[in-house]
């Protein structure tokens, strides 16, 4: 058999699993944690069951500490008993994979997929397209991306395969460690559709307040808990930016982002299969990187917002700026004044007359429609998440989420300037942007699911 599928896991044991969950506010004791990982490592073998029906492959366990063998094989039971189990002995994470997947390929398998037994919406199809990718020869590397920028699966053959170096330092930069690994060893990579992680309070309390993508022990577990933990050592804001193909700006956007008089903040870059060296350039001023498989502004602003960590999301498009002020006074409004999100007041980089006009035309639209645009806006995670995030079928994601937001609570506009560029009026024409502007706006309000109206008017923004 030449296909391998390798669990990488850690044995449950209370004090060494799921430890960020025994920190904070209501916080788990180090017993609920064991238990909770031990659901989400049984709920992931069922997967693998359901998998290993549908396709041959050789299962192989990488485990740690190697002294708890025995009871990890308590655990994993009704696999074929030529399933191996392989310690993981190296200190770093390169290192461990390095050594599971040199192990498997000295055993003769071509293809082999690695996945992670804490990740609770793993399912057997996404395990199959792995393989499928692998075995059909249009990838020799294949990546399955967390909403943090982290991975929950890595695919690869014999012949594409080269050990990593150095060391993975951030987390939340290990998926675009990968990409740029592939690229430098010359090995077609391909993305697969991204995952939920588990592994602070954030996170679980997504999934409590969401209820999606759970199942089995782990969706019982969290539904006879009595409290959810309060996340804590995280930023306050979160900046979400969406990019594709966005080499030329994404660097100085960044590095103006940074000058903020606020500086308990994180920044999110989540890009949507750039072909440049957009990804590269945001690494060296985004605190983490999500890579998705696919564009989709609305679809990356989601991405990120479920795997951001601040208490507040703030979204900003790739050419624009802000005031050096802003997030202070969002982070104000917020905390003192029982705001629970809002936006800003839009300019364009141009000396042009014209803009001017268009400025006025949407700060009166804006106040008479009680709507917000999406370079500025900015909510309360969890209200965020309590009006279902952006509507993926709306351009104007934020003008759709303004009424909804509205009637949770106080919302107010900034007398704060966003700064964007003008070349999408550049490119098409100002009167013509300008009325398929206003065309979606006012669909995006009404409540009108135009999105082949939109597909027409902004192929390049869906």
């Amino acid at each position: 058999m030449n296909r391998a599928l390798i669990l990488f896991t850690k044995v449950p044991r209370p004090g060494f699993v799921k430890t960020r969950l025994t920190k904070g506010f209501n916080a788990l004791s180090e017993q609920e944690a064991c238990e909770l990982y031990s659901c989400v490592l049984r709920d992931t073998l069922d997967a693998i069951r359901l998998f290993l029906q549908t396709m041959r492959v050789d299962l192989y366990v990488s485990y740690t500490p190697e002294d708890r063998l025995d009871e990890l094989r308590e655990i994993v039971v009704g696999f074929p008993k030529e399933t191996r189990f392989i310690p993981q002995t190296d200190e770093t994470m390169a290192g461990r994979l390095n050594h599971v997947f040199e192990t498997v390929f000295k055993a003769g398998v071509e293809h082999a997929v690695l996945i992670a037994g804490d990740h609770p919406d793993m399912d057997p199809d996404v395990i199959g397209k792995a393989f499928r990718f692998l075995g059909s020869g249009e990838a020799g590397t294949v990546l399955g991306p967390t909403y943090d920028g982290g991975v929950y699966l890595i695919g690869t053959t014999q012949r594409s395969w080269k050990p990593f170096s150095g060391e993975f330092v951030d987390r939340y930069k290990i998926l675009m460690h990968l990409t740029l690994h592939a690229a430098a060893t010359g090995a077609e990579y391909r993305i697969l559709d991204e995952k939920m992680d588990l592994d602070d309070a954030s996170d679980l309390r997504y999934f409590v307040v969401m209820k999606q993508g759970l199942s089995g022990r782990t969706k019982g577990f969290l539904e006879d808990l009595s409290r959810v933990p309060v996340a804590t050592g995280h930023p306050e804001i979160s900046v979400i930016v969406a990019t594709v193909n966005e080499e030329k700006l994404i660097g100085s956007s960044l590095k103006v982002l940074r000058r903020q008089s606020f500086s308990d903040f994180e920044v999110v870059v989540v890009d949507g299969g750039s072909e440049d060296g957009t990804v590269a350039e945001a690494a060296h001023h985004a605190d983490r990187v999500v890579i998705l498989n696919r564009k989709g502004r609305q679809h990356q602003e989601n991405v990120g917002a479920i795997g951001a960590k601040g208490d507040i999301l703030l979204f900003l498009h790739a050419d624009a700026s802000m005031h050096r002020d802003t997030l202070r006074r969002v982070h104000e409004r917020v905390r003192m004044e029982n705001v629970i999100g809002g936006g800003c007041i839009l300019f364009y980089r141009s000396a042009k007359f014209r803009y001017r006009v268009l400025e006025g035309l949407r700060h009166l639209s804006a106040r008479a429609l009680g709507i917000y645009g999406i370079n500025g806006f900015f909510a309360r995670r969890d209200v965020f998440f309590a009006i279902g995030m952006f509507d993926e079928d709306r351009l104007e994601e934020a003008v759709a989420a303004s009424p909804r937001i509205r009637r949770l609570g106080r919302t107010v506009r900034l007398n704060l300037p966003i700064v964007a560029s003008p070349r999408r009026f550049e490119k098409r024409g100002f009167v013509q942007t300008t009325v398929l502007w206003a065309v979606t706006v006012f669909a995006s309000f009404l409540g009108l699911r135009a999105t082949g109206l939109e597909e027409l008017l902004w192929p390049e923004e869906r």
